[in-house]
């Protein structure tokens, strides 16, 4: 009766056929006994590390120091994509990283993030290692030593959320220039226009309403998006507005649709989409008029906030940068500005309390209102009227007391 033994082969024994007796030559592996193994230490981390245990091993009784590896340890150990074939493995380009020795550990760290729910090999020639230092090899050592290892996926929960969406107000002009997204993480860059969508009050998408350009207009910390309404379609008199028609039809309902599957920079969806309904009320051509604002100006040696209300709404972004405070002398007050009842309200609140005296409301004339127009003019001019008066100063002063 015939027996079956399984043995690893090292590079000196010899393939033979013995009476009784069948060799088989599986994929080395090493010996289970063997004091040489290989471990993924912090698998679960970005930056995961393999370790060749006791790949220099003491091969005496006396301790004597192991001699110095060489500088190229790339040839004896590799890293491979694993994709189930026991071939495949081996035509794949091994993995780029740094080696070291540890002790008598040899590590390797990928140099690049490894891929989550890919499995690697991870293959020590030993024997050629132990030989290449002239180190006194047992032959029966395993000549490879190897391990497959698989980088557990992340159970990643979507998060980021449209924060917010510019303007706020439930009513829009006919006109309307720009929206502007917000949301709570940074975004994933690039076909942004396919998960934006302008539904009419039947449900149905508005073709083509936006500006689509290559070069999409994000904030440094992507995490804001502007969306132009297309220029074209809403100046009167311009082919694209005489051939599609303005985006938005006054006295009319619409609704602005983010979808959900949009990716955040982790690659994860939204966790979920936005919709925010309007109604659309006549065009606006007429620009911002600051004298018609209202200042409340705060107490003497308060910290209350300057209050200054809009006699409509205004561009969200713009308030921010292009209205500040100072004196009367032209020295900038600290504080922060915030914007309240769908941009018309916007409430300045100083680092320090308020001393007596005169300051005023620095309004830069290329502030504008949610149709485009600016103080310093509107946003479309007609050729036809007579223009009464060319703006000369960059900026408009509103001065206000504090008694």
């Amino acid at each position: 009766m015939s027996r079956l033994w399984i043995k690893i082969l090292t590079p000196t024994t010899i393939n033979s056929i013995v009476v009784g007796f069948l060799f088989i030559a599986p994929v080395y592996s090493g010996y289970p006994d063997s004091s040489t193994w290989i471990v993924l230490e912090n698998k679960n981390s970005e930056n995961p590390v393999f370790l060749v245990k006791n790949a220099l091993e003491e091969v005496s009784q006396d301790k004597t120091e192991p001699p110095t590896p060489p500088e190229n340890l790339s040839q004896f150990l590799q890293i491979k994509v694993h994709t189930g074939s026991e071939l495949v493995p081996f035509d794949l380009p091994s993995i780029i990283g740094n080696y070291r020795m540890m002790n008598r550990d040899l590590e390797f760290r990928p140099t690049f993030p490894m891929e989550r729910g890919l499995t690697y090999r991870a293959t020590f020639h030993q024997y050629k290692f132990r030989k290449f230092l002239k180190i006194p090899t047992d032959e029966k050592m395993s000549a490879i030593v190897s391990g497959d290892f698989t980088i557990p996926r992340e159970n990643r929960i979507p998060s980021t959320l449209v924060s917010a969406i510019f303007p706020t107000s439930d009513a829009m002009p006919e006109n309307l220039l720009k929206f502007y997204i917000h949301f709570s993480a940074p975004m994933n860059r690039g076909n942004v226009y396919s998960k934006i969508h302008l539904l009419n009050q039947e449900g149905k998408p508005v073709l083509y309403p936006f500006l689509e350009i290559g070069e999409e207009l994000w904030d440094p910390f992507v995490k804001r998006l502007t969306v132009f309404f297309d220029p074209g379609r809403i100046k009167r008199e311009l082919q694209p507005r005489l051939e599609f028609g303005l985006p938005l039809q006054a006295g009319k309902q619409f609704t602005l649709v983010i979808d959900p599957d949009w990716l955040d920079a982790q690659n994860l969806p939204l966790k979920e989409g936005f919709k925010k309904p309007f109604k659309v009320i006549s065009s606006d051509f007429t620009s911002p008029d600051p004298a018609k604002w209202l200042v409340t100006p705060p107490r003497q040696e308060s910290r209350d906030p300057l209050r200054v209300v809009f006699e409509e709404p205004l561009d969200h972004a713009l308030i921010n940068r292009l209205i500040s405070v100072a004196t009367h002398t032209g020295e900038g007050v600290e504080g922060s500005l915030s914007i309240h009842a769908g941009e018309t309200l916007l409430k300045f609140l100083p680092e320090t309390h308020w001393k007596k005296g005169s300051y005023k409301l620095i309004i830069d004339k290329d502030l504008e209102d949610l149709a485009g127009n600016s103080v310093g003019r509107p946003f479309e001019v007609d050729i036809f009227n007579q223009v009464e008066k060319q703006v000369e100063l960059k900026f408009m002063e509103i001065p206000f007391d504090i008694r």
